[in-house]
């Protein structure tokens, strides 16, 4: 056992529960956001284009985000993209109540504010690491989980109570107000940040830049190690959750929406316990060698639904995926956090968001239209089997077998140091 004595931080405090009613917020937001859309058109089309038009900025700007994240002061930048945020959701409300609101419009309000979003994450990452300790990053990143699986959660019921008894100019209200307590929280957050000099931002220093990102990711070689078979892992899973097992149960185990709620509850409901269970005990299965086999067992349990008769089996199989893939997220970004250099972190974060985020729909796309071709219960085993080879290659690999835990920090190369290092002036108390 251990002392949760990242509670004791209260710079983490504020940071922390700003993010937590913020998360909420973003769950009544984005349903709103849907129901709004369909609404005024009830064309799928437009409704998937309102999504694809949040996640893209993720996918295309996040790199770039990554560079202004490590140049800029993060908790300016944190204040400032709350800021924004607020104001584009203020200006939502009004042309919702106002009934000016169109299809585009929506559309346009969900890039700019994936956008801001985009740049918020990286800076967010960074200033945590600034804050807490590194023997309780861990611990952080398990709140941090437990925080998105509560708005998981929560954030559509909230949606939904909310669109129907206030309307959804209201609920966009109340998104806007959760941000600005996330500012507020940020507002009294103390750090000190030094002040690097950097040669004037261009296109050329931009890519350069990125580039010094990559070159950091590859001179780690436990990060290095996993993330291809991370990505691999991703992939072969992300078509699941809200695609395929949807029409699993629906189509051949033949459930109506309420079991099929109950299952996808229980995946994450695992990820919760699984979170909560990691803010006060410390465990070996946070390893390197333990995050791996995390990624095997979750994998198994998918190549299991595939062959399950049961819903009942199924949500238990989900709730023990979502129970292992919790250990399997939280414990590889810690390990990221605790051996990128600081300098780095925000290139590192982005360039990797960028690439998972980027593997999802690709994934939708490829099994969605493999499910056209091959029956539901083979292709989910052949998807966990092939997640199954993606964690026995982490496992095999010489760098996965030397590490001991995700915070043994490797020795980066001089070269690789060089692209990361800038002036750096004496630390600033202010913003």
């Amino acid at each position: 056992m251990r002392q949760p004595s990242v509670f004791g931080n209260r710079n983490f405090l504020l940071f922390f529960g700003g993010q937590l009613i913020s998360r909420l917020g973003d769950g009544i937001y984005t349903l709103g956001l849907v129901w709004m859309m369909h609404v005024l058109t009830n064309s799928t089309l437009l409704m998937s284009l309102t999504l694809a038009a949040s996640f893209l900025p993720r996918v295309v700007l996040g790199p770039m985000a990554g560079v202004l994240a490590d140049r800029w002061r993060k908790r300016r930048i944190l204040i400032v993209t709350d800021a924004v945020r607020f104001l584009l959701l203020m200006a939502l409300t009004y042309l919702t109540f106002s009934h000016h609101v169109t299809a585009w419009i929506l559309i346009v309000f969900s890039f700019i504010l994936a956008a801001a979003s985009t740049l918020f994450t990286p800076a967010y990452t960074v200033l945590q690491k600034r804050i807490v300790a590194e023997d309780q990053l861990m611990q952080a990143n398990s709140l941090q989980q437990v925080s998105i699986n509560i708005s998981q959660i929560a954030g559509p019921a909230l949606a939904g109570i909310f669109v129907g008894t206030v309307g959804i100019g209201a609920a966009f209200a109340i998104d806007a107000g959760t941000f600005i307590v996330s500012l507020l929280g940020l507002t009294f957050v103390q750090v000190s940040e030094p002040v690097r000099v950097h040669e004037r931002l261009s296109i050329r220093a931009l890519f350069q830049e990125m580039g010094g990102g990559v070159a950091v990711l590859k001179g780690v070689p436990t990060v290095r190690a996993l993330t291809p078979f991370m990505l691999v892992f991703n992939f072969m899973l992300a078509a699941l959750e809200n695609l395929l097992l949807v029409q699993f149960l629906s189509n051949t185990l033949g459930q109506g929406p309420l079991i099929i709620g109950l299952v996808t509850a229980a995946g994450a409901v695992g990820e919760l316990l699984s979170g909560t269970v990691l803010v006060f005990v410390q465990t070996k299965w946070t390893s390197t060698r333990g995050l791996v086999v995390n990624m095997v067992i979750t994998a198994l349990c998918i190549t299991a639904v595939g062959f399950s008769p049961y819903a009942w089996m199924v949500g238990v199989l989900m709730f023990i995926t979502g129970f292992c893939m919790s250990i399997v997220n939280i414990s590889f970004f810690t390990g990221i956090q605790q051996q990128i250099p600081i300098d780095a972190l925000g290139r590192v974060w982005a360039l990797l968001g960028a690439l998972f985020d980027g593997a999802t729909p690709l994934s939708q796309v490829v099994f969605g239209e493999l499910a056209a071709i091959v029956p539901l219960g083979p292709l989910i085993s052949i998807m966990g089997g092939m997640a199954t080879l993606a964690g026995l290659g982490a496992f095999l690999h010489p760098a996965v077998r030397s590490a001991k835990s995700p915070s043994e920090a490797a020795v980066l190369e001089p070269s690789t140091l060089q692209q990361v290092e800038g002036s750096v002036a004496e630390p600033s108390g202010t913003p």
